[in-house]
């Protein structure tokens, strides 16, 4: 049996995750859920800790007496419930988080946001939103984020806030339920052998604006590559001149399937539109998602891309012609393989979950 060690003295060791999504009843299936929360209490019960995670829809006073320390994920202050709860967690001591791995706690910009500026929330329903995450945010001193930006955020906000950079990581059991190694061997795409794929996997319908950024250089590499097509798992507005010949569509995948497409390509794209407060404070998740499986990708300049730039399988792009420049040595079979082969073991030993996970679990027992 597993020895457990006492992590949290005098206590029973019960970390709870309380996110807010609207997946109430299978938060697992919210990919930011995945992140923040499942794989953190992965790694916290590898090291002998119990670890739950509940939306913060069903939390109660009478919940919160299990557990030993609190990790509220994107907490919701438009909940009346929050302050009940937190003040009873309070009361009797207990260490208590907010994480946040989006910038959504900052009126001021609300009207910047992706919801907003992709039609997805009209200005008064962003502006409510907005404001029910600062009432949320407001609750707290101690904070975990998932990028430097957003640390910077915060501390504007709160300048004596303690603040944990505590960065995305894939989950081990996760990863390991797939057969990464032969199917990153593989060179055939999801359209047979004769056509070579590149993956865009936009997720939501509040990256429109982001592939717009690059749709002209894009254009033009397929224009000059034929044997190319771009894949486009979920909602995305195209522009008019975009040749849809190249183009296949594919519907909203929940995340186990989503995950398992990226491993067809021959390489990625994630386009990111620059001078935009709310992609810069972005995770580079989309590289290490792509990367196990032996996919490299054409990156825009985010903080958190920017670190695993030792890699040979990401390409950092921000301007139109190193857009180019990347994805015409990415088409090269010679160098792309080159790069394929070195990836899964670079994202084993760099984006696993295991080291946020244990920087997490000291700023708990802080």
């Amino acid at each position: 049996m597993k020895k457990k060690h006492n992590f949290f003295p005098n206590v029973r060791e019960r970390v709870l995750f309380v996110t807010q999504t609207g997946r109430v009843e299978t938060p697992y299936l919210d990919p930011s859920v995945r992140y923040r929360c499942y794989n953190h209490a992965e790694v916290l019960e590898d090291e002998g800790l119990g670890a739950d995670v509940i939306a913060q829809q069903k939390l109660t006073v009478r919940l919160t007496e299990n557990y030993d320390a609190f990790v509220f994920h994107r907490p919701y202050g438009g909940d009346p419930n929050l302050v009940t709860c937190l003040d009873a967690i309070r009361k009797r001591g207990c260490r208590v988080i907010a994480d946040y791995d989006d910038l959504i706690f900052a009126p001021e910009y609300a009207l910047q946001s992706s919801i907003f500026l992709n039609g997805i929330r009209n200005e008064t329903q962003t502006k409510g939103i907005f404001s029910n995450n600062y009432l949320g945010f407001m609750q707290f001193d101690s904070f975990t984020v998932s990028t430097g930006p957003l640390r910077d955020q915060i501390l504007k906000l709160k300048p004596d806030a303690e603040v944990t950079v505590v960065r995305n990581g894939l989950s081990r059991r996760f990863v390991d339920s797939f057969d990464l190694p032969s199917r990153a061997e593989r060179s055939k795409s999801v359209v047979g052998d004769s056509l070579k794929v590149i993956s865009y996997l936009s997720g939501t319908a509040s990256h429109n604006c982001d592939f717009a950024s690059i749709a002209d250089v894009l254009r033009e590499f397929l224009n000059s590559h034929p044997e190319f097509r771009l894949v486009i798992a979920g909602p995305l507005e195209l522009p008019d001149a975009f040749p849809r010949r190249s183009l296949i569509r594919m519907p909203h995948r929940e995340y186990r399937d989503f995950f398992a497409s990226v491993g067809t390509a021959c390489f990625n794209i994630a386009p990111l539109k620059s001078n935009n407060v709310f992609n810069d404070c972005k995770s580079g998740l989309k590289f290490f998602e792509s990367g196990i499986w032996g996919v490299p990708s054409v990156v825009s300049p985010l903080e958190d891309f920017k670190r695993f730039e030792d890699s040979s399988g990401i390409k950092i792009s921000s301007d139109a012609e190193k857009w180019l420049e990347a994805m015409n040595l990415f088409a090269d079979d010679e160098f792309r393989l080159a790069a394929s082969k070195e990836l899964p073991l670079y994202c084993y030993e760099k984006c696993m979950a295991k080291e946020p996970g244990l920087l997490l679990k000291s700023v708990l027992e802080g």
